[in-house]
This record gives structure tokens, sequence and C-alpha cells, in this order.
């Protein structure tokens, strides 16, 4: 448990859904007796808002739960990465999604670096670290963090699930976003590790210095079967993707 923050009981063998955060809106998987028969558990969408601590050594933050299991649903939280701390871990939904939970449309903002020097690392999950079962991962926007000049930031992004999908696991649409603040870049070192076109996933770059359309965008493909695109002086690396990309992937802000 992280320290400070208000955790709900674990009721059901780990089935229910809670949100880690003393400042959410929290609404419980609750008991709906049936016409016949023996209670049964319903799941209701919980909503939270989740910052990391400054200038932290490790932040490590689930939107949901540690675990979700049976039909549990995630709800639409907001995950915010700590400006300057050295490591960020955001989980939109929980550490593991099993049977038929499901996924919130969940929104994580990676940690900036302000500092001018030094590093800032963003490890990011749209829903869990791993999926399985019949789990659904939700459409998620993951927007990565910024650095100033003299130092760096690092995104790593899985929209999904951070494992490969497991079973008859499906993810979502998901958005990633990179958006430069006039000196504040996202850089070069930015990994999309599960980029899909058939989950209709997109990359939207938005502010970025000559980069307005497709065509502002070159590619190539690393020796490890990497693609990497290229927008301006940033550039991000869609892990294991040789496809071709088309301007139905990318969004231009």
């Amino acid at each position: 448990m992280l320290p400070g923050i208000d955790r709900a009981a674990n009721w059901f063998d780990r089935s229910s859904l809670y949100d880690r955060a003393s400042n959410a809106n929290r609404t419980f998987l609750s008991l709906k007796p049936k016409k016949r028969g023996p209670f049964q558990l319903v799941p209701v969408i919980a909503k939270a808002t989740l910052i990391g601590g400054a200038n932290a050594a490790d932040n490590l933050l689930f939107g949901d739960a540690d675990q979700m299991v049976g039909n549990s649903v995630g709800g639409n939280d907001t995950l915010i990465g700590g400006a300057n701390a050295s490591l960020n871990t955001l989980v939109g939904d929980a550490g593991a999604m099993n049977d038929n939970s499901h996924g919130g449309n969940d929104t994580l903002i990676g940690g900036n670096n302000t500092n001018g020097s030094g590093d800032v690392s963003n490890v990011m999950y749209g829903d869990a670290q791993t999926m399985s079962g019949s789990a659904k991962g939700g459409n998620d926007i993951l927007t990565a963090g910024t650095a100033s000049a003299g130092g760096t930031v690092h995104n790593d992004m899985w929209g999904d699930g951070g494992d490969l999908l497991i079973g008859s696991a499906q993810g979502g649409a998901d958005q990633v976003v990179f958006k430069d603040n006039g000196p504040m870049t996202v850089g070069t070192n930015n990994l999309i590790e599960d980029f899909s076109q058939s989950q209709h996933d997109t990359i939207e770059f938005s502010q970025v210095a000559g980069v307005t359309g497709f065509t502002d965008l070159t590619f190539n493909i690393d020796i490890s079967g990497n693609t990497i695109i290229h927008a301006g002086t940033d550039s991000v690396t869609l892990i294991g993707f040789t496809g071709t990309l088309t301007a139905h992937d990318f969004l231009f802000a």
C-alpha cells in the first residue's frame, strides 16, 4: 500500500473494485439480491484523480485496484506523474485484469523534468500490467512527459497491458499524445510498446515545431524490427511494428 493512501477493504476474494485515493469519488461493488437464490455482485464504476509526488524517487499509481476479477469495471481515472520524480509508474486500472473485467477510459499524463538536468522516467499502462482471460481494455489516452533543455525524459508506454494479452483478452482503441510546450519537449526517448492498427490506436503530435501534418513525418525501421517516427527534433519508436503507417494513424494539433 502506498504511504498516505486510503485503501478500501479487499472484499470477496479480491473481487472488489476500489480507488486508491483519499479524494476519490468512490462507489464499490454492491450486493444485490436476485429474485431467487443468493446475492450477486454488481460492479459499479468508480472514478479517481491521482497525482504522483514531485521530486519523488518512485511513484506507483493504480487507478482502481491491485487486481480486477469477475465482472469488475474500472473507472474513468486520471493519473498524473510527479514532476521531477525519478520514476513514475502509472497503471490506468489494475496490476492484473482477469476473467471478464473491463478497463475504464483512463487518462495518463507523464511527469515532466523541469530541472534542466537529470532524468525523469515515465512507465505507463493504459489498462493493466497483465491482462488475461476475457479482460477488455478501455479506450485510454496516454500523454508523454516532457523535459527542459539540459534534462531528459523517458516515456515507455503500453496502451493496454504490459505483457502480451493472454487468452481472449482484448485491448482498446488508445491515443498516445506527444505534446511539446516551447522549450519543454518530449525528445527522442519515447517507446510505444503495443501500437495496433487493428485496434484503431492513434498517435498525436501537438505543438511540435515543424510538424503540422502527416507529410512532415519520416520513418525508418531499425535492425531490431522497430519503426522509428521522426517528428521535427522529436522521435517515437514503435516496438515490434514493421507495418505501413498512414495518415489515418495520426492526429495533429
